[in-house]
């Protein structure tokens, strides 16, 4: 049905850890990894792009790499575009995601990995940049970090933070991050918070005293994230 209606690609999940395997799927990594390279073999000869999500892939890596070896050399034969790094459980500290792609790309440095970071321990942005830091082609994000649980990755500040924090930028216009969340908000209904980053209502109002006096006399309390960049004013 995907071709018949038009679509180009798939995102196929697969389980990235040997327990998702076989307690939810209740499978041996045989049987597992063959049914995948089946569908994949399947949406190929269809001309669909195929990427492939490691599901739980944080807690396989850290827990059962071999199973992960075994996933994702399976992989290496088939015609796969991507191959994403999903942090399901939100559970990586940066330090953890740095080691962990890197592994990734080491081991696999022919293939494209890109992360894909949950926001339980309010870590997603800073596990992103170590992931892009650490060899990560892409990094996955939602606008206003709406997502499962916690949430996923915020675009806003995934931008922000590429441009000022690495060596990278992104085609994105940064003048149009506020709006896009003004109007994701008021579609879902979930507006977000005056004092989130870049794009909460309050990020470019003084308002204590000494901050105020600050930049009145000599902006001493402005720094790289200016309200211009982002079609915003200061109050």
């Amino acid at each position: 049905w995907i071709v018949e209606n038009g679509g180009a690609a798939i995102n196929l999940l697969t389980k990235g850890s040997r327990k998702h395997c076989e307690k939810q799927l209740r499978m041996t990594p045989e049987r597992h990894f063959k049914g995948i390279a089946e569908t994949i073999r399947y949406a190929r000869k269809r001309e669909l792009i195929v990427n492939v999500y490691l599901e739980d892939w944080s807690s396989g890596v850290r827990d059962s790499f071999d199973y992960v070896f075994s996933s994702v050399e399976n992989l290496r034969g088939l015609d796969v575009k991507r191959v994403y790094l999903p942090d399901t459980l939100g559970v990586l500290s940066p330090a953890d995601t740095s080691d962990y792609v890197s592994l990734m790309v080491r081991t696999w440095p022919d293939l494209h990995f890109e992360f894909h970071a949950h926001n339980d321990y309010g870590l997603a942005t800073a596990n992103s940049l170590a992931a892009i830091e650490a060899g990560a082609r892409g990094v996955h994000t939602s606008v206003n970090g709406m997502g499962e649980r916690s949430g996923n990755t915020r675009l806003a500040e995934v931008v922000a933070s590429i441009h000022d924090h690495s060596e990278f930028r992104t085609q994105i216009r940064e003048n149009r991050l506020t709006q896009i969340s003004e109007m994701v908000g008021t579609f879902s209904g979930k507006i977000v918070s005056d004092n989130v980053p870049v794009v909460g209502r309050d990020v470019f109002t003084q308002t204590a005293g000494i901050h105020a006096d600050g930049d009145f006399k000599a902006n001493l309390y402005a720094n790289r994230l200016a309200p211009r960049r982002f079609g915003r004013k200061r109050r």
